[in-house]
This record gives structure tokens, sequence and C-alpha cells, in this order.
């Protein structure tokens, strides 16, 4: 569920997905998304198990050096989530090949929160509507036991959203680039930019380094080759050249919430649903001995293989 942020989860709210978490195993202080905090860098790390700089899904929205292009994928949001899991079932249960792994993406609350944020008074339709959906697939694995019996559900989000302080005139903590830098020539992606000529780099990192500190924005702005290696951004081309992190209500813009950080990684789902489907795992970031505690049963020999820090080419 996109943007599903941990701290929604509580039996008030949504009492289904609540059953379902108590019921089985949850984090209870989240689970610590990728840096940074977007939804394809995220997926595709839960996919993979791979650091983003390993991946090299560096955003939503990224430039890519080599071939010049700024990739994009289109998607479509599909709001029958019932009829979407009446097919999962089929898929699942059918005599011909039978699915063993499905991957079902669910936009919401992500899309409400963007348009809405917290303090509308909506939010909590929304989230009905979510927990509506997960009493239909529990009600409907309750009528198919056998399937039930085999079926592993991991509930997982991409990142959490954090509300925005709004004043006459616009938000007072949105940092707008056109106001303090010359936007010609350079490419941006998300809370990055790509400056070709190396002394220009310097004079734009300068020049939003004062904007920021004269402005006291919550944003913390690196040089790339400056960013913490702890992140896993930093070894992939297409990276951008500076940098831009956002504190929890604030933002950047070219013309004019961020980090959740829990008790799980989830870099560690991977080697975890790789071991509920019985296959070796791909090299990757991510460990399954950090899943030791959610699991009935030890881990096999052939699950234990290292996962250390890797590059991919």
């Amino acid at each position: 569920m996109d943007g599903f942020r941990y701290d929604l989860l509580n039996a008030t709210l949504v009492p289904n997905i609540w059953k379902l978490a108590t019921e089985g195993v949850y984090f209870k202080d989240g689970c610590r998304p990728q840096y940074l905090t977007y939804t394809a860098p995220n997926h595709v790390s839960l996919a993979t198990g791979l650091l983003v700089e390993s991946h090299g899904i560096v955003g939503n929205f990224f430039h890519d050096l080599a071939t010049n292009t700024t990739p994009w994928m289109e998607y479509k949001n599909l709001s029958q989530w019932m009829d979407d899991f009446d097919e999962i079932v089929e898929l699942f249960t059918r005599q011909k090949d039978p699915y063993n792994f499905i991957a079902w993406y669910i936009a919401e609350p992500d899309h409400f929160l963007h348009y809405n944020g917290f303090k509308n008074g909506k939010l909590n339709e929304k989230m009905q509507e979510l927990d509506l959906l997960v009493k239909y697939i529990n009600d409907k694995l309750e009528n198919n036991p056998e399937l039930s019996k085999q079926l592993n559900i991991i509930l997982a989000s991409d990142h959490g959203h954090a509300e925005m302080t709004l004043q006459i005139g616009g938000p007072s903590n949105v940092l707008c680039l056109i106001e303090v830098i010359n936007i010609k020539g350079i490419v941006f992606g998300d809370r990055m930019i790509y400056v070709k000529n190396a002394d220009r780099k310097h004079q734009i990192y300068r020049n939003l380094k004062k904007a920021i500190e004269d402005g006291h924005y919550g944003i913390k702005i690196y040089l790339k080759e400056d960013i913490p290696v702890e992140y896993g951004y930093s070894k992939n081309d297409k990276i951008g050249d500076i940098v831009l992190e956002t504190e929890p209500g604030y933002n950047v813009r070219t013309d004019c919430s961020h980090d959740v950080v829990g008790t799980a990684n989830n870099l560690d789902l991977y080697p975890l649903m790789c071991y509920i489907l019985g296959v070796i795992p791909a090299p990757s970031n991510g460990t399954l001995q950090h899943m030791m505690e959610v699991l009935k049963v030890p881990i096999t020999p052939i699950h234990s293989l290292p996962t250390k820090e890797i590059e991919v080419v």
C-alpha cells in the first residue's frame, strides 16, 4: 500500500489490517525505507533486496547521463481492488500453471495524501476503504482454506508522509530553486541536480547552501561525493551531482515527508520472500538473518548464503 505510514496502523482506524498484523508479525516502529524515500526506488529494493545505488532506479524521476534520457514508466491507478484480488485468487488456484508469487500494488493512501494531507478530515474514509479491502481478503481466504493454509501475505509500504505547514502566499517551507539559481542548462531529478560543468556545480552548491542557511530551511545539501556511505546512494551514474535531503515538512521544487525510521529494513524482505518460495536468492544487500524473529521454523542452510554489500554493474 503506497504511502501507508507506520503509525496509521492501529486497531481503531483500520481494525481488519490491525487483525492481519497482530495475528502474524509486524514491525511496531515501521520498516525503514531506502534513501531517497520515493516509490520507484523502494519498489525495486523490495523486489531485489538491493540498495538504490546498486539497482540504479534512483528516483521516480531521474536523468540517465549515458543515454541523455529521462526514463518514465506510465501506470494506471486502478481502484477495483476487490476484483483485483478475485483475479489473484484465480491465478493462485488454477489447475494449469498456478502462480506461486504475486506482487500487488495499491496506490492508496499515497494518492489521497498527496492531494489532501492528513488534516482535511477525509483520511479516515480512505483508510476505511483500505480496511474493507483487507476484510474482503480475509473473508475470501476463510472460504478457501486450502489456499489460506499455503499463502504468506507480506503487507508493505514504500514510504510515509509528512504534513507541510502552509501560510498566506503559499508554503513557507518549500525551497524554490528557480529563485536561487539559474536553471538554464542543468537537469533535475527527484531532489537531484545534474550539472556537466564542475565549476558551475560548485557555484550552484554554494548558492543553494547559502539560501538554505539564510532561509532556515530543514534541508541538507550534498555533493554526490559527500553523500554518507551508509545511505547507499552514491555509487551510481544516475545519481545527480547535487542531492537535496529534506526534513519532514519541507520540500524542494524547481518552479514555485519524509523519512520514517523503524526497526526493520525493507531490503531484508527480498531474502525473506525467496526463503518462503524456496528459491536461492540472487546476491543482494538484504540479509535473511535479520528476519529470524518473524520465522516459525529455523533457516535451512540453502538460505544461509552471505548477503554482503555488493556492486552491480
